[in-house]
């Protein structure tokens, strides 16, 4: 189906962790692919070129595309029909933004984005969304509509749901919870990938919720989707076995008692009202526990857990979510 958008292939590159994440795009319309980092963009070619899955997948770099001579030479020859509104990408005279680039492409093409955007470029925001699918993100306008139905749950889940992968993701996190080699290709593409894919679904659906500030709905699916994955049995099939901080990390907790703080205001009853306050209260305490938190983090949230304690209903001040 069209809202189907992403595929995820474990490749047998000498890694033992090539991933492919490459729209299932709809008929009819050529696909665009916003590619950024070394393990996506390697991956990407060997299972595209090697392999020859999704050739009519139009892969951009978005690290070279900065480059002039990656524009007008590369970008000619083998990104046909793909618009560049500029010199090249970047924020210099005659350079374009990701901004520029998404409208000057956006009839042309269904666009995503895998490996993330280049963090000092924010100018998409105001006109654009990346929403999670899969092991990509989809690229939408900021005026499209998101239905957050059970239909759209299912689908999502489905999109993260790949044996093959998780098989490998078992592989790599070791038979006794032993964990994965810090700064190895192995735990890049488990934790920045498939690990993330799984958090990033209920991230997005927090940062909607919020954004609408009054959507009770958006709010409880948010919370109900980190639960899952703070539950044992709801972490990314393959890593039940790396240890249980690394399995479920400290942002997780924190997530969660955002949402629930958020929807002490929105409570339809007494009883809602404080089974919210316990929740947010609870994963707030879970949060603190980790070790590692930053002073001014860690300070911000027991001020708000402090507020929560004293002040029944209050909207804590701990209320920003992280990642």
């Amino acid at each position: 189906p069209a809202s189907a958008a992403a595929a995820a292939r474990v490749s047998p590159a000498p890694s033992r962790a090539g991933i492919l994440a490459s729209p299932d795009a709809p008929q009819g319309r050529p696909s665009l692919l916003l590619a950024n980092g070394d393990e996506v963009i390697n991956a990407l070619r060997f299972v595209q070129r090697c392999e020859g899955h999704r050739r009519d997948v139009l892969i951009v770099d978005l690290n070279y595309m900065q480059f002039t001579w990656f524009v007008q030479r590369h970008a000619s020859a083998h990104l046909p029909g793909v618009r560049m509104p500029g010199s090249n990408y970047g924020s210099a005279t005659g350079a374009f933004t990701l901004d520029k680039f998404l409208q000057a492409n956006w009839d042309l093409f269904d666009i995503y984005s895998a490996g993330g955007i280049v963090a000092a470029d924010r100018s998409w925001e105001r006109g654009f969304r990346m929403w999670p699918a899969g092991l990509v993100m989809r690229v939408q306008r900021r005026t499209e509509r998101l239905d957050l139905n059970l239909e759209w749950q299912k689908a999502s889940q489905q999109a993260l749901a790949h044996r093959p992968l998780a098989q490998a993701a078992a592989r790599l996190a070791g038979d006794a919870g032993t964990g994965l080699q810090e700064g190895s290709w192995e735990e890049v593409v488990v934790r920045r990938h498939y690990q993330q894919a799984h958090f990033t679904r209920a991230y997005s659906v927090l940062q909607v919720a919020l954004d609408l500030r009054t959507s009770r709905d958006a709010l409880l699916l948010a919370a109900r989707l980190y639960e899952q994955l703070a539950d044992p049995d709801g972490v990314a099939p393959g890593l039940e076995k790396l240890p249980p901080r690394e399995r479920v990390p400290d942002h997780v907790h924190r997530n969660i008692g955002v949402a629930y703080s958020r929807l002490i205001p929105l409570a339809t009853s007494a009883q809602e009202r404080a089974m919210c306050t316990h929740r947010a209260a609870a994963s707030f305490v879970k949060y603190l526990s980790y070790p590692d938190l930053k002073a001014e983090e860690r300070e911000q949230v027991e001020g708000g857990l402090l507020g929560l304690l004293q002040a029944a209903g209050g909207v804590s001040s701990a209320g920003a979510p992280g990642r």
